[in-house]
C-alpha cells in the first residue's frame, strides 16, 4: 500500500500549529509501519505514483481540494469553526464561491477523517457529508513537546513568570474566547496571575482579535497581573506548563484541544469549557464551566484558590490516566484502517 501524504501544512502558516502538529506526528507514526510506503511532499510537486492521497487539511474559503485526482482521496477536516462563526470570519463573496467549489470537490473523496465525534457531527450538519464516510480519530501529544519536556531549560532562558498563575496556550481566534477569560479573571478573587502564551499576539495587533484582547486588558483592574508571552519557543513551553498552577481552556469551540493533553503531560490540573469536543478529550480529568456565562467562569476561577493540595493532586492523577488513552500509534493505526477500508483491503 503506497500512500502520498500532502505536507503543504508544514510549509505554510499551519507549521507549528494544530494542523502542522497533526501532519508531522501522523506521518512519523505511519512510517513506523513496514507494510506501508508513505511518500510525502507538497501535492503540487507531482511526479508520484500511489494507491491513495491523504490531504491533512481542508480550507473552507480557499480552493485547495482538487476536483480530479489520479487515485482515491482521504481528507482530514479538523473542525467546522469557519462555518459556525461565519458572521465573525466574514469570507466575502469570493470566499463563499470558493467554499462551493470545496464542497463540490469534497463529494469526490472516499473518506473524511476528523479529530472528534463532535466534529464528525458538525461535518454532517454543515457540509452534508454522509456519516458512513466520516471517521473520528483522536490526536495525541506532540512528540516535540514530549522531547522538550525531558530537558530542563536554564532559569535565565525562561521569560519572567509569576509565582502562581493560570495558563492559557494557543491562538487568539474569536472562538478561543480570550476577552471573556480576561474579564472573568479581572472580576474573580483568584489570588494568582493569568499568563497567555500565543505567538499570534506577537503579530499584527490591529486585527480585531488582538484589539479585543488588548482593550480588555487595558480595562482590567488587574492589568498588571495579565501577562502576554508571544515569543516562547517550543523548547520552553513544557517548563511554562509545569510551573503553572492550573491550565484553562475557555474556548467556545474546539475541534480537539491539544493543549489539554499537553497540560496532562506536564502534570498540571485543567479547567475547561464544557463545549464542543473538550469533554471528549478531558473526560473526568477537568473541572468544567460554561464559556458563554461570565459568572460560570468567575465561579471556577474563584474555586481554584480554595482547592486543597489533595484535590489538586487527585485532578493531576486523573489527567495522567486520561492521557494514556491517546497516542500517535493509535492514531496511525486507526488511520491505516481507514486507508484499508477505502482501498478494499
Amino acid at each position: 500500500m503506497k500512500i502520498f501524504f500532502d505536507t503543504t501544512p508544514l510549509h505554510n502558516g499551519h507549521a507549528g500549529r494544530g494542523i502542522g502538529v497533526y501532519t508531522e506526528n501522523l506521518i512519523a507514526a505511519l512510517k513506523k509501519n513496514p507494510s506501508t510506503g508513505v511518500f510525502q511532499g507538497p501535492i503540487k510537486a507531482g511526479g508520484f505514483e500511489c494507491d491513495l492521497i491523504h490531504y491533512p487539511f481542508f480550507d473552507f474559503f480557499f480552493h485547495t481540494l482538487p476536483f480530479i485526482n489520479p487515485t482515491k482521496v482521504v481528507v482530514t477536516i479538523h473542525d467546522t469553526i469557519p462555518l459556525i462563526y461565519q458572521d465573525v470570519v466574514k469570507p466575502g463573496i469570493r470566499g463563499r464561491l470558493k467554499h462551493l467549489l470545496q464542497r463540490l470537490a469534497l463529494k469526490g473523496v472516499s473518506a473524511v477523517i476528523t479529530d472528534s465525534q463532535n466534529s464528525k457531527n458538525d461535518i454532517v450538519r454543515y457540509l452534508g457529508v454522509p456519516q458512513h464516510k466520516i471517521f473520528a480519530i483522536p490526536l495525541a501529544v506532540d512528540e516535540k513537546f514530549v522531547q522538550f519536556s525531558q530537558i530542563k531549560p536554564k532559569p535565565s532562558a525562561l521569560p519572567p513568570l509569576p509565582d502562581k498563575y493560570i495558563l492559557y496556550v494557543g491562538d487568539i481566534n474569536y472562538s478561543k474566547n480570550l476577552p471573556q477569560l480576561i474579564k472573568a479573571f479581572s472580576d474573580s478573587t483568584y489570588d494568582g496571575d493569568l499568563v497567555i502564551v500565543s505567538r499570534a499576539m506577537g503579530g499584527n495587533r490591529q486585527i480585531p482579535e488582538s484589539r479585543a484582547i488588548i482593550t480588555e486588558i487595558s480595562h482590567s483592574s488587574k492589568k498588571g497581573r495579565v501577562h502576554l508571552l508571544t515569543d516562547c519557543g517550543p523548547d520552553l513551553l513544557p517548563a511554562i506548563y509545569q510551573k503553572a498552577h492550573y491550565y484553562i481552556q475557555p474556548s467556545l469551540y474546539e475541534g480537539f484541544g491539544l493543549p489539554l493533553l499537553e497540560a496532562f503531560y506536564a502534570r498540571i490540573p485543567v479547567a475547561c469549557a464544557n463545549t464542543s469536543s473538550l469533554p471528549e478529550v478531558a473526560g473526568d480529568a477537568a473541572v468544567y464551566f460554561d464559556p458563554r456565562n461570565l459568572s460560570s467562569i468567575i465561579q471556577i476561577l474563584n474555586s481554584l484558590s480554595l482547592q486543597s493540595s489533595a484535590y489538586r493532586q487527585e485532578q493531576i492523577a486523573k489527567g495522567t490516566a486520561q492521557l494514556e488513552t491517546f497516542s500517535w500509534t493509535q492514531t496511525a493505526r486507526a488511520t491505516m484502517d481507514v486507508y484499508r477500508k477505502v482501498l478494499g483491503l
